[in-house]
């Protein structure tokens, strides 16, 4: 953690939808002996440029908490997709929740709520993942739910594609027809060849006769 506070610690490629099914599943039995209910809705294709294993070791800390202080028969739901640029991962429950001038303790290095000073464990789960997701580049952030239980909420930047999308008239259908190609340092789009263009070549070709000559009567 201190090439975390340094600023200094390296950034790497994670699939962040893998470590989202990953995480949730190695966490389920957890969740099914504390007879709680954990969903998941992942979206596909979720990559970021992060701290090693930052989602993973992001919603250790956040479905740890979860299972720590939310009563059992309630349900923690886990979301991740794209948000206005950026990676969003959502996990909510339905638990009591803390009161709002509360909230800010919880992201904080030993900070414990007054419900729960006497609560087994160091304090620093929730202050440490709150610092893997600024030295990503991201945020972490925590809100009352409506009508009770806790909504946090991590931010990273989505790690852009290795992939150039460009758009071609489509062949007889007068719409746009998205073409992906692999970025090997080329800009130049594909090219795609429409009906009319093919027949007006063919028409050329016929009105010149073998040799370069004209065509006869």
């Amino acid at each position: 953690m201190a090439r975390v506070e340094a600023g200094t610690a390296p950034l790497a490629d994670e699939d962040v939808s893998a470590a989202v099914r990953g995480r949730c599943a190695a966490w389920e039995p957890v969740f099914t002996a504390a007879q709680l209910r954990l969903t998941a809705d992942v979206q596909h294709g979720l990559r970021t440029r992060a701290l090693p294993d930052a989602v993973g070791r992001v919603l250790d800390a956040l479905l740890d908490n979860a299972a720590e202080f939310v009563p059992p028969g309630r349900r923690v739901d886990v979301h991740a997709g794209r948000c206005e640029g950026e990676l969003l991962l959502l996990v909510g429950d339905d638990g009591p929740g803390f009161p709002p001038e509360q909230l800010p303790l919880l992201l904080r290095r030993f900070g414990r709520a007054p419900l729960h000073q006497n609560t087994p464990g160091s304090g620093l789960g929730l202050a440490i993942a709150d610092e893997i997701a600024h030295g990503s580049g991201g945020s972490l952030t925590v809100w009352a739910a409506a009508p009770h239980g806790l909504r946090f909420e991590l931010r990273l930047p989505a790690a852009q594609p290795n992939t150039e999308r460009w758009y071609a008239a489509a062949p007889g259908c007068g719409g746009t027809l998205p073409v992906e190609i692999a970025n090997r340092g080329s800009r130049r789009a594909p090219a795609v060849t429409s009906a009319s263009s093919t027949r007006r070549r063919r028409r050329r070709g016929r009105s010149r006769a073998p040799g370069g000559g004209s065509p006869g009567p």
